[in-house]
């Protein structure tokens, strides 16, 4: 039937994490903002695990909505080549997702990083023993990289990409 423009379905997908955001890394998502618009658009992409995954009809929108928390911090700690990899709080999350580091033993230990992550970098961006720049440094660069991606894949009328991120707040805020 011809389209009515008072009446058409869009099917998308408005909450999406990538590696930048430090639950979906530290539970070995390794797909980056790019990834994720290609996915949507139809494209093949690899799952953590190790095999091929591909929509069987493309999206019509998507966004990437990583948590703005710590955007990107954890997957800079698990690089060890990063300035913030050097912090104690990053010791445990080194390689994290390195492929020797993807079986189901790793569970545990993943576990244990999510649990302590967030308190512990909490704490020394709070007392200072973690330079609050550095981080700045690592959310703006990820946030920037998921406003380019966004702006790569969106194409007006046939695939439309939002920038956007989660924001959550606890009971103390």
């Amino acid at each position: 039937p011809a389209a009515n423009p008072q009446r058409n379905a869009y099917f998308g997908d408005l909450h999406v994490h990538t590696e930048y955001s430090f639950d979906a890394y530290s539970f070995g998502t390794t797909a980056t903002p790019y990834d994720a618009y290609r996915y949507a658009r139809g494209e093949t992409i690899m799952h953590p695990s190790g095999y091929a995954i591909t929509l069987r009809t493309p999206l019509d929108f998507y966004a990437v909505t990583d948590h703005a928390m710590f955007l990107g911090m954890v997957k800079a700690a698990a690089d060890t080549s990063t300035p913030f990899s050097r912090y104690p709080v990053a010791e445990p999350i080194h390689n994290l997702n390195d492929p020797d580091n993807m079986g189901p033993a790793s569970v545990i230990q993943r576990v244990g990083n999510f649990a302590s992550f967030i308190p512990d970098t909490l704490a020394g961006l709070q007392d200072g023993s973690i330079d609050r720049e550095v981080a700045d440094t690592i959310t703006r660069a990820a946030w920037l990289d998921t406003i380019e991606a966004a702006d790569q894949y969106n194409d007006p009328g046939r695939f439309t990409t939002f920038v956007a991120y989660e924001y959550t707040t606890s009971s103390d805020d």
